[in-house]
Parts: structure tokens; sequence; C-alpha cells
């Protein structure tokens, strides 16, 4: 019975921790730029992105290449 307790708690936190991981809304523009932010609104004609100052920005759907979510990954210590 123990063993199943300490199973079952070891597996939520692992699920829980997994459910966590944040992801970011990125657009690629045709033009070449990447915008990161949070997604606020799709519609059939435009894309509207929250960057993390604060600013938001309306595209075109025309002008986005593709739309993606993204975990941010890490990519060591600084020198």
């Amino acid at each position: 019975m123990k063993k199943i307790t300490i199973l079952t708690i070891l597996l939520i936190i692992t699920g829980y921790t997994l459910y966590s991981q944040k992801t970011r809304d990125v657009l690629y523009i045709k033009n070449g730029s990447i915008i990161n932010g949070t997604l606020m609104e799709i519609t059939d004609n435009q894309y509207k992105i929250r960057t993390s100052d604060g600013s938001i920005f309306v595209f075109p759907a025309a002008d986005v290449d593709k739309f993606v979510k993204e975990a941010p990954g890490f990519d060591g210590r600084t020198k």
C-alpha cells in the first residue's frame, strides 16, 4: 500500500512538471521576421500577437508564413 501511494505521488508530480512547461507563440513572417509573444486572436484574414513588452501587432494572414508554439530552449550558461 505504501509503494502504491509513493508511486502515485511521483506520477502526479512528474505529470504536473511536464504539463507546466511554458510554451511561447511564434509567428514567422514571409519577410524573414520572427515575432515571439502570446497569440491573442486568429481570424480568417489576420493574426494578432502581444509581445513581452506589451506591444500588440496585427499581421494580415497573407504575410504570415507559419505559426508555431515553441518551448523555450536552454542554451547553457553564459560565459
